[in-house]
């Protein structure tokens, strides 16, 4: 168009991806057809970042006329924001608000689609499509990055600083960054590009639990792993479990927050080998709330909303969509009462 939005993020994200190919492409000189995620994986990784440092958020646009007006964005609405998308052609919602851009919605999406097509570690020649291409070389390298990012911790700026200056002029491969991350970081990260560079699974656990008074019992019971002999003639002390599923491919330790009715919680450790595991607690208050990842770690994590379960939902959100309907349909009939 000829007019440019103010916050769209545009000519300012394509600047400093080319200028980030000066960066990884031209000194480190990555080959990009060979291994086109040291190439556009890194430097996505790094616009993102650079982004996120110098100007927080973008907003989303619709376009009037080619004039940028801030509003909600209508590909991939969540529903039930508004009542539908759209009639026919014409984008029917809420204009004049300032929605920030999610920086991973898009690359989440193309990961979502084809991560399980072809190996981030492949000949960019050889991948199915474009779209696949796509995910291979941009969307998700830049989360296994972010993922890598917040799983070393304090030791990734030291990583990916030394990667760059070691290899300047040197011509790596995913191996030689594979063995800097070892090195510099001190931790044998294999298990993590096995899965996300070499492989195409997905990450995506779940959680859930039950809570209850413990009914009688006679016979052998689990105890920590082991059968116990229990007779038991009258109701035990509350009983809750924690079930924790494996969905996806991916195979990631995780760490579990329980919360419990006495304001208490535990965060709980599984290797995340199997298809689950549960927690057991007895004689403990009543578990309200569990959740993986609580620390967002994982934006490889396919479906996040089977990341918490609560004893009791939250209707808030239900609330606020529900008076945006309402707010929203008023305006509609608003305004067809006006040419009326």
């Amino acid at each position: 168009g000829y007019w440019q939005s103010q916050r769209g993020g545009s000519p300012e994200g394509v600047t400093v991806h080319e200028f980030g190919h000066q960066f990884w492409y031209g000194l480190v000189g990555n080959n990009e057809f060979e291994e086109a995620w040291l190439d556009e994986g890194i430097n996505s990784y790094s616009t993102t970042k650079t982004l996120q440092l110098e100007y927080g958020n973008f907003y989303n646009y619709e376009r009037v006329f080619g004039v940028p007006v801030p509003a909600q964005s209508w590909v991939g609405l969540p529903a039930p924001r508004y009542p539908w998308y759209a009639v026919g052609d014409i984008a029917v919602g809420q204009y004049w608000e300032w929605v920030p851009r999610d920086p991973f919605r898009s690359r989440f999406k193309s990961y979502l689609e084809n991560a399980q097509t072809d190996p981030m570690e492949r000949f960019a020649w050889l991948d199915l499509n474009g779209a696949s291409y796509g995910d291979q070389a941009y969307s998700k390298p830049e989360l296994t990055l972010h993922t890598l990012e917040a799983l070393l911790g304090e030791s990734w700026p030291k990583v990916i600083r030394t990667y760059q200056l070691r290899w300047r002029f040197k011509h790596p491969d995913a191996q030689d960054f594979i063995d800097t991350v070892r090195e510099i970081s001190g931790r044998d990260m294999k298990w993590f590009f096995d899965q996300t560079v070499y492989g195409t699974g997905l990450l995506n656990y779940a959680v859930s639990f039950t809570s209850g008074e413990a009914s009688p019992r006679h016979g052998f019971f689990d105890s920590d792993g082991k059968p116990v002999l229990v007779n038991s003639k009258d109701e035990g002390p509350a009983e809750s479990e924690v079930l924790v599923r494996r969905l996806g491919e991916m195979q990631f330790p995780v760490t579990v927050l329980v919360r419990f009715a006495d304001g208490s919680q535990r965060r709980e450790q599984w290797d995340g080998g199997d298809r689950w595991h549960k927690f057991k607690y007895t004689g403990t208050p009543k578990v309200v709330s569990a959740e993986i990842d609580p620390e967002f770690q994982w934006k490889l994590e396919a479906q996040r909303t089977e990341n918490t379960y609560l004893a009791q939902p939250v209707k808030l959100a239900a609330e606020k969509w529900y008076l945006r309907w309402v707010v929203w349909l008023q305006n509609v009939f608003m305004a067809f009462s006006y040419f009326s």
